[in-house]
């Protein structure tokens, strides 16, 4: 069975979506602040610019609103190679 862009796809309690113009990370985003409760789980650090909770395969944390808007403005300025973009400063790794 192939799936076409914008299908959901419902296995037992699992969902899958497909999205050409989104990365996976938005998807996420957008599923869990859809509804309190639900958690991401990715080991992927641009997570903590999504309010709510996120495990990261370590540890769940809780993101604020002021905490993910701050990390996206520090992720902006320091650049993410992974993501295709060199960012506006040379930040120590440190601050990330």
């Amino acid at each position: 069975m192939w799936l076409q862009t914008g299908d959901i796809c419902t296995h037992d309690k699992y969902k899958v979506r497909i999205n050409p113009v989104l990365e996976a990370d938005d998807l996420l985003g957008i599923e869990a602040t859809a509804e309190p409760g639900n958690v991401i789980v990715s080991p992927d650090k641009d997570m903590k610019q999504i309010p709510g909770q996120v495990y990261d395969m370590k540890e769940t944390v809780s993101v604020t609103p002021e905490e993910g808007r701050r990390w996206h403005l520090i992720q902006a300025m320091a650049g993410d190679q992974t993501d295709g973009y060199a960012g506006v400063l040379a930040l120590e790794s440190s601050v990330l």
